[in-house]
């Protein structure tokens, strides 16, 4: 069964690059992607996703603000949040962990990013739901 993943993030590229990892993993996944919060508030009333993960650095609202608005989301207190960028600050860190969510700074390349979601889903080509 396939699982689905929602890509917060304003840079398409991300995108292109999370779609590119999960096949290189060969999971048993997709991807849906959000430019803003805005449009994931948009799609989060038609998708229930197994997976968030959410840009901390994007224009207007920034990861925090989504991962606070999603948090609000009763529907989605099982989905599995993970804030991301290529710096995470010790206080941004603990703020996200203290709302339900894993952080991850940005790997340097696909097959860096096929290894996190691998190691992610422990192995059985599923990803396993944060609890």
């Amino acid at each position: 069964m396939q699982q689905l993943i929602l890509l917060i993030d304003d840079d398409q590229d991300e995108y292109f690059m999370l779609d590119q990892a999960i096949q290189l993993a060969q999971l048993p996944h997709y991807c849906v992607w959000a430019n803003s919060l805005s449009r994931a508030r948009q799609l989060l009333r038609e998708i229930l996703p197994d997976v968030i993960l959410i840009d901390y650095n994007m224009p207007v609202s920034n990861g925090m603000d989504c991962l606070r608005i999603i948090r609000d989301m009763h529907h989605l207190d099982k989905t599995q949040v993970i804030l991301y960028s290529n710096f995470l600050s010790d206080t941004t860190r603990e703020l996200a962990m203290k709302q339900g969510a894993s952080c991850l700074q940005k790997p340097g390349s696909i097959q860096q990013l096929a290894e996190f979601l691998s190691k992610l889903n422990g192995g059985d080509k599923t990803l396993q739901p944060h609890l």
